[in-house]
């Protein structure tokens, strides 16, 4: 047997790993929640979706009657669901979009750049690809229009 041979600092940080793990279950009205390795309910089974399900950056992007947010992973409502699309935490913001226009939220729900654009992308190495006026241009993370390079 594998765990005869490890060893106590190796036991524990495997068992705490594994209580640590998260796995995405859907019950059985359809609704999504995620639950620890030892199928103890870390958030209810309550949304539509996970959307990718999977937490990054500490945060997943949820969806309740066609409107997205963010929870983390004890369920607490980090970016309210109020949004009509999302984007998944990138360089610590997420695109968010309302009325048909893109922004970027930070992790509190904040509004950090305001919403604006008719496209938005995910921000790499400190900025992002948007449209504005039907035209591409990189904004970095104070939505200042920047250099693609």
């Amino acid at each position: 047997m594998i765990l005869k041979k490890l060893t106590l600092p190796s036991l524990l940080l495997f068992v705490s790993f594994n209580l640590k793990a998260q796995h995405f279950f859907q019950d059985n009205n359809g609704l999504w929640g995620v639950k620890s390795a030892v199928g103890q309910v870390l958030v209810a089974g309550k949304y539509e979706g996970f959307i990718p399900p999977v937490f990054l950056e500490g945060l997943a992007e949820v969806r309740i009657n066609g409107k997205h947010g963010f929870v983390d992973t004890a369920g607490k409502e980090k970016v309210p669901l109020k949004y009509d699309g999302a984007h998944f935490f990138s360089d610590g913001l997420a695109a968010v979009k309302l009325n048909g226009k893109w922004g970027f939220v930070d992790k509190t729900g904040k509004v950090i750049i305001p919403l604006k654009y008719e496209a938005a992308d995910n921000f790499k190495n400190g900025k992002v690809k948007v449209m504005l006026n039907e035209k591409f241009i990189y904004i970095d993370k104070t939505g200042k229009e920047v250099e693609p390079n």
